[in-house]
C-alpha cells in the first residue's frame, strides 16, 4: 500500500465484522499486538484483526518533510482506513498511540463504532514524558547526522532503561525522538475534549503499576472522555501483552455497534 506517495505496511486478518484496528506506540510495531491478537481469537476465531505499522517504523516509510504530529499520524491512519474501505471498525491504540486513535476518531467518527485505549497518554504529561521532556529542537539535533553519529549510544541506553528492547534499529529510536519531540499537549487535549462530546463508546485499560503513564493519567483521560476505565494491579506498560486474555474478554464482549 501506497500512502500519501510512501510504503505503508499493515497485516490483515480474519474476516470477522466489524474489524478491530491496532496502533502501535513508539517505538513500536503491528508484533506489539501478536499476544492480544493471539487472545482475540481465543474467544472469536473469526475476528478480523488489522495492525497498522506506523509511519518509521517496521516496513512503514517516514516523511521527512512532517513533524509526524499526534495529527499527522492520524491523517496517515485515517487514509490507510479509506484505502482498505473500512465503513465501521472498533479503533484500539496502545501509548502514544492511544493519542493518535483518539485523533483519528475526531476524523472519521462516524467510522469508529468503539474505541479502546491500552496504557494510553493522556491529556497532560505523563511520568516519562516529565522525566525526559523531549523539545522539538532537541528532536531535530537527535535525528540529525551529528546525533545518528555521535549521540546513538545514549539514546539506546535510555530506552533500555525504560524498558524497552536493546534490539530496537536506531533509526526506530531517531523516528521515536521525532514523534515525541512532535507531541503538543494542547493539541492532544482539544482532540479528546473534542471526542468527549462525539459520545463514542470507550473504554480505556492502564495497570496501576504502569511505569510510564501513572494510572491518574488514566483515570483523568477516563473523565474526560466520558469512557469505562478498566485498571490491573499489575501488568505494567504492556498490558497488551501481559493483560490479553482479559483484554480480549472484555473487548469482544463489549458492544461492538451502536
Amino acid at each position: 500500500m501506497s500512502v500519501r506517495g510512501l510504503a505503508a505496511s499493515y497485516t490483515d486478518e480474519g474476516s470477522g465484522d466489524p474489524p478491530l484496528v491496532f496502533i502501535h506506540g513508539v517505538p513500536g510495531s503491528v508484533r506489539d499486538f501478536r499476544w492480544l491478537a493471539a487472545a482475540l481469537r481465543r474467544v472469536d476465531s473469526d475476528v478480523r484483526i488489522l495492525r497498522i505499522n506506523m509511519p518509521g517504523f517496521a516496513g512503514t516509510e517516514e516523511s521527512l518533510g512532517g513533524d509526524m504530529s499526534v495529527g499527522d499520524r492520524a491523517a496517515f491512519v485515517a487514509e490507510v482506513v479509506e484505502q482498505l474501505d473500512l465503513r465501521a471498525f472498533v479503533l484500539c491504540g496502545h501509548s502514544l498511540g492511544g493519542a493518535v486513535a483518539v485523533a483519528v476518531a475526531t476524523l472519521v467518527p462516524e467510522r469508529v463504532s468503539r474505541l479502546a485505549l491500552i496504557s494510553s497518554v493522556g491529556i497532560t504529561p505523563h511520568r516519562a514524558y516529565r522525566a525526559i521532556p523531549i523539545s522539538p529542537v532537541l528532536a531535530r539535533v537527535f535525528c540529525s547526522s551529528f546525533g545518528h553519529r555521535f549521540l546513538s549510544a545514549g539514546l539506546r541506553k535510555a530506552f533500555i532503561a525504560l524498558g524497552f528492547p536493546s534490539s530496537t534499529p536506531t533509526d526506530e529510536l531517531h523516528s521515536t525522538m521525532r514523534a515525541v519531540g512532535a507531541l503538543r499537549w494542547p493539541h492532544v487535549r482539544a482532540n479528546a475534549e473534542s471526542l468527549g462530546n462525539l459520545h463514542i463508546p470507550t473504554t480505556i485499560f492502564n495497570a496501576e503499576d504502569d511505569p510510564l503513564v501513572e494510572s491518574a493519567i488514566a483515570v483523568e483521560l477516563a473523565a474526560a472522555l466520558h469512557a469505562d476505565l478498566q485498571l490491573f494491579p499489575t501488568g505494567g506498560h504492556n498490558i497488551q501483552k501481559t493483560r490479553a486474555i482479559e483484554i480480549a474478554e472484555i473487548l469482544m464482549r463489549s458492544p461492538r455497534t451502536e
